[in-house]
């Protein structure tokens, strides 16, 4: 398939430059005709028609993903009648940013050192593995392979109210557009962004090139799934409107706190997460948490219900306006630990601690106490009713 030569699509691209001579004397560009094909994680072909009458000594293509400083530079092969094509491996070691447009151009240096650049193309590498139904709505545009017609429509309705619920928190703007690319299965998405570390990923945002990605598997707990990643997702993206390229200022717990606020149906399991934490005094001080997330599964969960649960206790203290505040600390270049002291008039760990306290009743020893003090009750009860009634019979008996 992948293999032109003297394939019909070479002869196209041919014919199509021979007929297309006198554009190349009205144009200086070296190339007459050209095309891109590639296999999502393996394979990117160029072929391109050279313009007569040039004295090639070497071509190459240079290529790089929107958001990526590196530019690819390969030497094309020239065959027969000035067709040239280059077949780049797409394997893990030379991986191209997944869902980004990618902007190429062809330079040719003839034999006398005169190079000629053709003008800039793009291409969107987009996962072609899967066959993507396309609904869109509003600012949203859902793309999916796994369902009917009603499951995109579901999707949007869950993207829109996710948004609207979380400009009832805070004053984030919705982007005029986003694409939300939805997986049936999580691993199929990991694969996709070469995340295979990260095995809890259930969803990614790139909100720099206005996309979203998140699985949802089919079934009886799709909804759920539903509710939860699409509006945390889209928060991501609502986030980077808001701040555009300071969003890599603001922490990963903030970041993740807010996004959780989207969600229509939070995750269950987060307090119980807490206070297990708390007992075993496991709690992850927030200062390891403004950079990134750990990549192991249970270290992740508890820093995602920390997050979440010192995000809703900041939104609750110092209300939606102080929420507003503290992203705009960090957008502006505060420090993890000041951005606090800047907004709301104390350091992180202050808040910290005494959200601590508060909210999921960690103080040492604390969380345990009151678990165990049912039982220490019928323990000691027993035990003091009996020394009681023994120190009695031993009054009486002096008596």
């Amino acid at each position: 398939m992948y293999k032109f030569g003297k394939s019909i699509l070479a002869i196209l691209l041919i014919a199509g430059a021979l007929q297309s001579k006198t554009t190349f004397a009205q144009n200086t560009s070296p190339i007459l005709d050209h095309q891109v094909i590639h296999k999502f994680g393996e394979l990117l072909s160029f072929e391109a028609v050279l313009a007569p009458d040039l004295d090639v000594e070497k071509v190459e293509v240079f290529f790089n993903s929107q958001g990526s400083a590196n530019t690819q530079v390969e030497s094309v092969e020239i065959r027969e009648q000035n067709y040239v094509s280059l077949f780049y491996s797409l394997e893990e070691e030379n991986p191209l940013r997944a869902f980004a447009p990618v902007r190429y151009r062809f330079v040719v240096t003839q034999t006398d050192g005169e190079k000629l650049e053709s003008e800039d193309f793009e291409f969107f590498y987009e996962d072609n593995r899967y066959r993507w139904e396309v609904l869109e709505e509003g600012p949203f545009r859902v793309h999916w392979y796994a369902g009917e017609t009603d499951f995109g429509q579901d999707v949007l309705d869950v993207a829109q109210l996710g948004a609207d619920t979380l400009q009832d928190t805070l004053d984030l703007p919705i982007p005029q557009e986003l694409d939300i690319y939805v997986y049936s299965r999580a691993s199929d998405l990991r694969q996709a962004l070469d995340l295979s570390g990260k095995p809890w990923l259930a969803g990614h945002a790139n909100p720099d090139l206005g996309i979203v990605l998140v699985s949802v598997i089919p079934g009886p707990e799709q909804s759920l799934e539903m509710e939860r990643e699409v509006p945390h997702e889209v928060a991501h993206a609502m986030l980077y409107e808001k701040v555009g390229d300071n969003y890599a200022n603001i922490p990963a717990w903030l970041n993740e706190g807010i996004a959780s606020l989207a969600e229509l149906y939070p995750n269950p399991d987060y307090q119980q997460t807490l206070v297990d934490a708390a007992d075993s005094g496991e709690l992850v001080p927030l200062a390891d948490l403004c950079q990134d997330f750990p990549d192991d599964t249970l270290s992740a969960g508890l820093a995602y219900a920390q997050s979440n649960s010192f995000v809703r206790y900041i939104s609750r203290t110092y209300g939606p306006a102080g929420l507003d505040r503290l992203v705009d600390a960090y957008s502006n270049g505060a420090s993890c630990e000041e951005g606090t002291n800047i907004a709301l008039g104390q350091p992180l760990s202050a808040i910290e601690r005494t959200w601590s306290s508060s909210a999921i009743n960690a103080n040492p020893g604390l969380g345990a106490f009151g678990q165990l003090l049912p039982w220490l009750i019928i323990a000691v009860v027993p035990i003091g009713l009996s020394l009681g009634f023994t120190a009695l019979r031993a009054r009486q008996k002096e008596a």
